[in-house]
């Protein structure tokens, strides 16, 4: 069944209902801008790849999708290989069980957009991989995945990683243990790309029950930006900033994992909620100095990170610097300011180099010790905190917090909830604010992504 209408280029563009996988890419190969190749629900079982080489317009791009929904099941070999020179594609509504490592935005595509589909793939590999610009996925579910391999994978061409990849409002669940097989749950980069800027933009996702390996999202490149995530139930896995230099990570919440983690230089860690996890941030202990000529693969020594402006309560250890074998570059530079520590759990425990850290205006309020946290660093009051109907302990009014944060931060903008940050601003993650508050997105009570957004 077609139906022809005018696309906004002034040509013609169609739509097609078919219901075989091999109708399906006859019309993905003659696609022209504007064109709509829908798939009759039901279940097909693939034996080869569907390439998709089309390419759409911004005002016209080649939509390819199920008749409902979740309707159509793709199980077998393959799924979408989006391949050069695609643009401008849309893929959505499919749930698909078939071979791991099959989907794929490949390099030298542009503006791809995965929406609304289930990802629940068999085997080893990525559910999905990217390596194309300007790529979209957004409420999608990865789920249930039980080997070695990424749910999301981002990779790049040549020494460039993807850039201006944007994952938001997904739902990355259930990731079982590998016996230390890779299998984060996001890995947006490789050693070799670290250094490369992606300009990527992670937000508003929900990652929750991840046993795969120690690391939950791993980045491992440059300039990109983690914020309004959810990171729940995970505890032998860490957020991590395995490589690279100069990402902003504000507005997220752990609880119940291993905490954040953070190689590299320049990272600006605020406004964030770490509550009831192993370590509320690590703060990595280099094993090399990219800058100097050590290896892709080194852990990157922290220079010139900020921490400051979080919420730490009731973690085991709120903030430390681990050991490491003789050789240990530990961190320089780094500044840890204006956070409220919490609840129960040692403050700080430095054990590597630490060199010309700052140490200001934190404020402690822990039965679990200070530590190595200096004396001038932090002061002694109760910050007031209450949960509130979400789960989060939040200073109340009167509290110490409000309004007396130390120093200048140029960068710290919003707290924890997206609301503005006064000149004036108060230490912790959250600011008492009339602002209206940013939708977080998907939290534990939704079902998953294919409840929300638009249909």
């Amino acid at each position: 069944m077609t139906f022809w209408l005018v696309s906004s280029g002034g040509g013609l563009a169609a739509d097609h209902l078919v219901d075989s996988i091999a109708a399906l890419k006859s019309k993905i190969f003659s696609a022209a801008p504007g064109d709509t190749i829908t798939l009759r629900n039901g279940a097909y079982v693939t034996s080869g790849a569907i390439t998709v080489r089309a390419r759409g317009t911004a005002e016209a791009p080649v939509t390819i999708m199920a008749e409902s929904v979740g309707g159509v099941e793709l199980s077998g070999t393959n799924g979408f290989s989006v391949v050069e020179p695609a643009e401008h594609v849309i893929i959505r509504g499919f749930t698909f069980t078939h071979a791991s490592g099959k989907n794929t935005i490949g390099a030298g595509t542009a503006h791809v957009w995965f929406t609304r589909n289930v990802f629940q793939c068999v085997g080893d590999g990525a559910y999905l991989s990217v390596a194309g610009d300007d790529a979209q996925i957004d409420f999608n579910e990865f789920r249930d995945k039980k080997t070695a391999g990424a749910m999301l994978a981002v990779g790049g061409t040549g020494s460039q990683i993807a850039r201006r990849l944007w994952v938001h409002h997904n739902q990355f669940r259930d990731f079982a243990g590998t016996g230390g097989a890779t299998a984060e749950m996001l890995r947006f980069g490789l050693s070799a790309l670290a250094r490369s800027t992606g300009a990527g933009l992670v937000e508003h996702n929900l990652f929750v029950r991840c046993r795969g390996e120690n690391e939950i999202i791993s980045n491992r490149s440059s300039g990109n930006t983690y914020r309004y995530n959810t990171l729940l139930d995970s505890p032998s896995s860490q957020f991590t900033l395995r490589a690279g230099n100069d990402c902003a990570v504000y507005g997220n919440i752990l609880r119940n994992t291993e905490g954040l983690r953070l190689y590299g230089d320049r990272h600006q860690v605020f406004s964030n909620y770490f509550e009831g996890n192993y370590i509320g941030i690590a703060l990595g202990n280099g094993d090399g100095e990219l800058a100097e000529g050590a290896p892709a693969t080194a852990h990157d020594r922290p220079d010139y990170c900020v921490i400051a402006f979080n919420t730490l309560v009731d973690n085991r250890t709120h903030y430390q610097l681990s050991r490491r074998p003789a050789g240990a570059l530990g961190a320089t530079h780094t500044t840890f300011a204006n956070n409220i520590i919490a609840g129960t759990g040692l403050a700080a425990k430095i054990e590597g180099p630490n060199a010309e850290a700052i140490w200001s205006g934190n404020l402690l309020w822990t039965s679990g010790g200070v530590g190595d946290l200096p004396a001038d660093g932090y002061t002694k009051s109760d910050p007031l905190l209450v949960a509130g109907p979400d789960g989060l302990k939040r200073p109340q009014p009167g509290s110490p917090v409000i309004a007396t944060a130390v120093g200048e931060f140029p960068l710290v903008k919003v707290d924890l909830d997206g609301q503005p940050r006064p000149e004036k601003k108060s230490r912790g993650a959250d600011e008492i604010s009339d602002a209206p508050a940013i939708a977080r997105g998907l939290t534990p009570a939704d079902v998953g992504p294919l409840a929300a957004g638009p249909q």
